[in-house]
């Protein structure tokens, strides 16, 4: 009860209300519908769903999907933060401004700009043409390829960030300290700064470092 009366904690209310009012108790009046039929209480909504052989290919395409947009942002993501993270200021600055610009811009207009770079005469078939990659012009739009590029692109921004602002806590010492003990790059990324979840500190040294 002594947080609850932190005055930190207060400012967290008309959030919590916010939240709770516009998204929560939708949600639950919505979930608690589902299990309303003519008849009272039912599951048969659910078992109906989920007896139809094609729900179970949308669920399984939109998983896949959803993995290969994480994978795509993680492998892109990741070294783009570290990079972001140990970049000069001026570098920083242009790379965060880079990095944010992008969210003002609304889905629509990206979507509408994908459209221009996916399509059959758009910039990536007449690159791949170019580079003799593919012999003829091929359609990128409306396939899951095409999906996966403009869904990775919308939420790169939110793969970078939250990396960055980690990895800006961790030492870059910490790195150097197992370089001047032997450690080659491999073993400093997998032992030291990998595992580095918090600030630099002596617990993110291995052992053998300290």
């Amino acid at each position: 009860m002594k947080n609850f009366r932190d005055p930190v904690v207060l400012l967290a209310i008309p959030a919590v209300l916010y939240l709770t009012l516009l998204y929560a108790l939708p949600l639950g009046w919505l979930l608690a519908k589902s299990f309303i039929g003519p008849a009272g209480l039912t599951l048969r909504p659910y078992i109906d769903f989920f007896a139809d052989p094609f729900d179970w290919r949308v669920i399984w395409n939109t998983l896949g999907i959803a993995l290969w947009v994480t994978l795509v942002c993680f492998a892109i993501g990741y070294p783009a933060g570290f990079a972001l993270a140990r970049a000069g200021t001026a570098m920083q600055i242009a790379m965060l401004v880079s990095i944010i610009l992008p969210l003002s811009i609304g889905v629509v207009v990206k979507a509408f700009a994908w459209q221009i770079v996916l399509r059959r005469d758009g910039v990536i078939s007449q690159f791949m043409m170019a580079v003799g990659l593919w012999d003829e012009p091929q359609r990128l739009l409306f396939t899951e390829t095409g999906l996966v590029l403009g869904a990775a692109n919308i939420f790169l921004p939110f793969m970078i960030l939250p990396i960055y602002s980690v990895v800006k806590l961790i030492d870059p010492r910490l790195s150097e300290a197992g370089a001047t003990l032997g450690a080659s790059p491999l073993y400093r990324f997998t032992r030291v700064t990998f595992p580095s979840p918090c600030p630099a500190s002596s617990r993110a040294l291995p052992s053998s470092f300290r």
